[in-house]
């Protein structure tokens, strides 16, 4: 009986410990509010739109640069930026920001914030103020 309270307190711990989506170490996931408040709160950053050109030129958040995710020079152009400095990223709904994000922590970037809900999200909270 001892070891199965044992073996049933293990597995609770470990399953406590045990990342989820948001919570890792090198990223965010974070509302467009605190997308905002953490971007005004410092000036040394990178802000990525990852959508397609024609997506950006329909509208994007100020300051952004545009570099498609779907295009294959993506990893190419994140590779050429200080891994040191916060990243943050954005699509239209959330999908390539993940994909990005990804892309990003595997390119050496640990500080990336990443506009959960994307583009959509944070309009609909902008056309409300």
């Amino acid at each position: 009986m001892k070891i199965l309270i044992l073996i049933g307190c293990l597995f609770f711990v470990a399953c406590q410990s045990s990342p989820t989506e948001g919570s890792d170490k090198c990223y965010k996931v974070v509302d467009p509010i605190a997308f905002d408040e953490k971007m005004s709160s410092t000036s040394d950053f990178i802000l990525v739109d990852v959508r397609s050109a024609e997506e950006f030129n329909e509208g994007h958040i100020e300051g952004s640069l545009n570099w498609d995710v779907s295009n294959g020079d993506f990893e190419k152009k994140i590779s050429e930026f200080d891994t040191s400095k916060q990243l943050y990223v954005y699509c239209r709904s959330g999908n390539r920001s993940t994909t990005a994000r990804n892309i990003a922590i595997e390119s050496g970037f640990c500080d990336v914030v990443e506009l959960g809900g994307g583009f959509v999200s944070w309009s609909k909270v902008h056309e409300a103020h």
